[in-house]
């Protein structure tokens, strides 16, 4: 966090922070310098500021979001590189906050003011004032060029139908996203999982909305898919990890809201957590005890004393950094002698 080097002097709320200085205090001095190469070097892209939020992209070793904003009188801020991962405020930050500083405080000759630029509220106005026939052949048209966007708006249409929730159309929105036609070497890795991602965040509504046993057979599917998929994954940044872990959390929350059969659900589980390589629901006999009950864990228990357990030894090995969820707050791969490499 930033406090304020001084009174707020412009209309933008981030005047008060974004100085090089406080950049400079936050990052320190080695991240401060790299971050402003990356700036020079125009590597900062797609950057807007709107409604007290700054989002840009960084093209770092692969592309990096960063968002900046003001909560209770400081700079906030993420980034999706390793370091942001960790709290940081890594050179990225520090790349958008000299982006920012040249966009909006720039003088020139003549009134001393910086040229009127098209902003994000300056598109909102446009966009209400047209026809809702031409926003919508707009949108679909987009759609139809923006894979992502269109897998968006075929789940949400998904949720209207008379019928109910269409699951197919949601299963094949997984497929899309963690089909693998070849190794998904590094660079392209947080690409490929980020699209994963934005497939799991309709899911995740859904079980918001009340759908907690469609959402139990999603998390379901979407598990073994991207179990199928890790092993052409590069996945040295421990993303897809980090995928495993939150399916596993929806699909824990969903049991607790659904309260499926607790003897078929100790059946899934523990099979589940017998024949995965990664660690798939492992101890799912506590994490899960609120969702089973005395019944369902009964049963897993019984499997976990007669259950061929030395078969964990194939397993590729993770390291976690709990958060108290039962799963850990990330998961990266960690290859040992004797174990499987991925």
């Amino acid at each position: 966090m930033a406090s304020r080097d001084r009174p707020v002097e412009a209309t933008s709320p981030f005047a008060a922070f974004l100085e090089r200085g406080s950049l400079c205090r936050m990052a320190g001095e080695r991240s401060f310098e790299r971050g402003e190469d990356y700036f020079l070097d125009g590597q900062v892209k797609a950057f807007a500021e709107h409604e007290g939020t700054i989002t840009a992209k960084v093209q770092g070793t692969r592309p990096y979001r960063v968002e900046l904003w003001i909560e209770e009188d400081d700079l906030e801020y993420s980034c999706t590189c390793p370091m942001g991962a960790d709290g940081e405020f890594c050179k990225h930050c520090v790349a958008v906050g000299l982006k920012w500083l040249e966009a909006g405080r720039p003088k020139f000759p003549g009134n001393g003011k910086a040229p009127l630029a098209v902003t994000m509220d300056d598109v909102r106005t446009y966009l209400s004032g047209q026809d809702k026939s031409v926003l919508v052949n707009m949108l679909v048209e987009h759609a139809v060029e923006d894979d992502r966007l269109r897998q968006r708006l075929l789940m949400k249409t998904a949720k209207k139908g008379a019928k109910g929730i269409d699951l197919i159309t949601y299963r094949c929105a997984i497929d899309e996203a963690v089909e693998v036609d070849e190794l998904v070497n590094y660079r392209s890795a947080y690409q490929y999982a980020s699209g994963i991602e934005e497939v799991i965040n309709p899911v995740e509504e859904l079980l918001k909305e009340g759908y907690a046993a469609e959402v139990i057979e999603l998390a379901e599917y979407a598990l073994e898919a991207v179990e199928k998929a890790i092993g052409s994954v590069d996945d040295s940044d421990g993303n897809m990890g980090g995928i495993l872990e939150r399916l596993q959390d929806l699909h824990h929350r969903a049991c607790k809201k659904a309260k499926p059969d607790a003897e078929a659900l100790a059946r899934r589980l523990f099979e589940w957590e017998l024949r995965t390589g990664y660690d798939t629901f492992y101890g799912a006999s506590e994490t899960y005890a609120d969702a089973l009950g005395k019944k369902g864990l009964s049963i897993g228990r019984w499997q976990e004393r007669n259950g061929p357990r030395c078969r964990r030894s194939g397993r590729t090995a993770m390291t976690r950094r709990g958060t108290g969820n039962g799963f850990g707050s990330r998961i990266s791969w960690r290859h040992s002698p004797g174990r499987r490499a991925m």
